[in-house]
């Protein structure tokens, strides 16, 4: 039997749901989901490089992260990683693999994490940054330095930490990783 959840909170990100449920004494509580769009994270590789995003926002310290955003009503995440690739860094790629992806169950939480490989990246335009929202430079890097990123070094999130913990544990999973992006190992 499915629950009968009810929408009661709509912002510019998050939206909030509501059901009644019975519990096992008889007695109702009122449990809450949260949902938002998904995410599409990208590493784009550059003439054997991993263009890594040195970005600043209003209110947060500078940090390092991958390029992307939230996927927009409508469109895939591969679109998005395109889009926001192009956006952020004036990047484009010709070729994409989908690397991960981490969808969190519909429990308290939903949302989606989209982590694309870009490859052979070409400078085709200026990039075109939120106006006022944010301040992105990018710095090449190595796929050493990208893998010891952690949730204290980048903003990445937990699940692509723990993805690249278990990468970086194992020298064929890091192998494996490299010949996906094209790199040399």
């Amino acid at each position: 039997m499915g629950r009968k959840e009810k929408l009661v909170f709509r912002g510019k990100i998050f939206k909030v749901y509501q059901w009644r449920q019975k519990m096992f004494d008889g007695s109702y509580r009122t449990f809450e989901r949260v949902e938002r769009p998904s995410s599409a994270q990208v590493i784009a590789v550059v003439n054997g490089k991993i263009a890594a995003g040195i970005q600043k926002q209003p209110d947060r310290p500078t940090f390092k992260g991958f390029l992307g955003g939230r996927v927009e009503e409508g469109e895939t995440p591969l679109q998005a990683a395109k889009r926001e690739l192009l956006e952020e860094s004036g990047l484009a790629a010709k070729r994409w693999k989908l690397l991960k992806s981490f969808v969190k169950p519909a429990n308290k939480m939903k949302f989606g994490i989209y982590l694309f490989a870009a490859l052979d990246c070409k400078k085709v335009a200026e990039p075109r940054l939120e106006s006022g929202g944010e301040r992105i430079r990018l710095k090449m890097i190595g796929l050493n330095e990208l893998l010891k990123w952690n949730d204290d070094t980048a903003r990445i999130g937990p699940s692509i930490a723990l993805y690249f913990a278990t990468i970086r544990g194992s020298a064929k999973l890091k192998k494996r990783f490299a010949r996906a992006l094209g790199l040399p190992y």
